[in-house]
């Protein structure tokens, strides 16, 4: 009788055992049901900006940050002042752009040059120009460049004199030019 008594005994307290337990556990599933509501409110809550974060982070169609993307809208300012100055500088056969591929996977994309050539109907890398076409493309960018300061700046007045003769001899295909601001 002593042992069924201890059996019992031991059966009571096992049992109050499980009831904490199945207390216990009740109210952590109540609590995790709560803080998954609260986590799914949240994240519905904050989607739209986290989605608006991951565009400005580069997850894009064109894999592009904010950042690349303001300085490349500045940078089509830059590249259409300089193309004013380009065009009578080579008659208009060049035209500068900005290309939307970076070269060799280095560099934000979108932020390289590439000259339209009218002649042949097609952009082409810088690289490919001659050494007198490159000094007029850089001098037509640094040009446009100050166009594009001196419009932001208001304050800030660049005046620029220059006159330049390309001999006929160094770059055939330019010709002569002249460009006095």
């Amino acid at each position: 009788m002593a042992d069924a008594t201890q059996t019992v005994t031991a059966a009571n307290a096992a049992l109050a055992t499980a009831k904490t337990d199945v207390l216990s556990l009740t109210k952590l599933k109540e609590s995790l049901a709560a803080a998954l509501a609260e986590t799914e409110r949240l994240e519905a809550e904050t989607g739209p900006l986290r989605g608006l974060a991951d565009l400005g982070n580069g997850k894009n169609d064109f894999k592009t940050t904010l950042e690349t993307f303001a300085i490349g809208a500045m940078f089509d300012q830059v590249l259409e002042a300089a193309n004013m100055r380009l065009d009578p500088m080579t008659r208009g056969r060049y035209r500068l752009t900005r290309g939307l591929e970076a070269s060799g996977g280095r560099g934000k994309r979108g932020l390289e040059i590439e000259v339209f050539d009218i002649n042949t109907g097609k952009a082409r890398p810088t690289a490919t120009l001659s050494g007198g076409e490159t000094f007029i493309a850089a001098l037509a960018l640094a040009l446009g460049l100050a166009d594009v300061v001196e419009s932001l700046s208001g304050k800030i007045r660049m005046d620029t004199f220059l006159s330049m003769k390309v001999s006929e001899a160094s770059t055939p295909r330019m010709g002569r030019a002249r460009w006095i601001k």
